[in-house]
């Protein structure tokens, strides 16, 4: 009996996590669709996600973009006023 719960909790994680992925391909398929380069930060401005045209914009791929300090993306001499304004 003590371990069904345990299981049944790994199989609603795996759930969740499956949908979870689903979910982030669809927005970053929508991501994807834009013109426009987008870049969502963490509120430590940090890199969570980036579409196609923001890694080309950056040229660099979107793998090396994610969990980097947003800022580092500029000239040091504009690093501080990317910071204040994120």
């Amino acid at each position: 009996m003590l371990l069904i719960v345990p299981l049944y909790q790994f199989y609603l994680h795996a759930i969740e996590s499956v949908k979870l992925h689903q979910e982030r391909k669809a927005h970053n398929d929508i991501l994807d669709s834009f013109d426009t380069g987008a870049i969502y930060l963490d509120s430590n401005g940090n890199i969570v996600s980036a579409n196609k045209t923001a890694s080309t914009l950056f040229k660099t791929k979107e793998e090396q973009l994610v969990k980097r300090d947003f800022s580092s993306l500029f000239a040091t001499s504009d690093r501080q006023k990317i910071t204040r304004a994120c």
